[in-house]
């Protein structure tokens, strides 16, 4: 489990939403390093039934996807521009050699995590409440826009474990 980087001096605790998010991210974090781990660069560019994303393209798009999380809890934007390029879109299968690594990938996204969760965790139930300025009820707060990036990163985490299991691999 987490626990909080609180103010020594603080004797709030943490607003429970905030910490259910942070908790939900570290799992989607654990998930995405380990459908991913042992993958080949065969197992990486398995497409289901020949049409769907591959698991190279998930994991990359995981990792551009993380700045939604980013943004939303006030970080600024990290990775490669040319990545956001590459991920944002449907896959393209002529643009497979410009991909970075699986291992570049999953090393992007260890590093990540940690400032996103350390956000939440100081965050109040007042910043959760916030309006983000977004006319699509949906977004309409910072914590709704979370719940909905962080549910967006475990469902791509899904389909990692479903090709996982595809390739051969034992599930997690």
């Amino acid at each position: 489990g987490l626990s909080p980087n609180k103010d020594p001096m603080s004797t709030s605790q943490p607003d429970g939403r905030a910490l259910a998010l942070a908790e939900l991210l570290e799992w989607a974090e654990s998930q995405a390093l380990q459908q991913s781990e042992g993958l080949s660069p065969a197992d990486l560019a398995h497409r289901p039934e020949g049409k769907s994303n591959p698991a190279h393209w998930i994991l990359g798009h995981i990792a551009v996807s993380i700045n939604w999380v980013r943004r939303t809890v006030g970080l600024e934007r990290s990775g490669s521009p040319a990545w956001r390029e590459l991920f944002s879109h449907p896959f393209d299968a002529a643009r497979l050699a410009e991909y970075p690594s699986g291992d570049e990938l999953r090393q992007f996204i260890r590093t990540e995590f940690a400032p996103m969760r350390e956000r939440l965790l100081a965050m109040s139930a007042e910043s959760l409440a916030k309006a983000t300025g977004n006319a699509n009820a949906e977004f309409s707060t910072v914590g709704r826009t979370l719940r909905i990036a962080i549910g967006h990163l475990i469902y791509h985490c899904g389909q990692l474990g479903t090709i996982r299991k595809l390739t051969g691999h034992k599930p997690v």
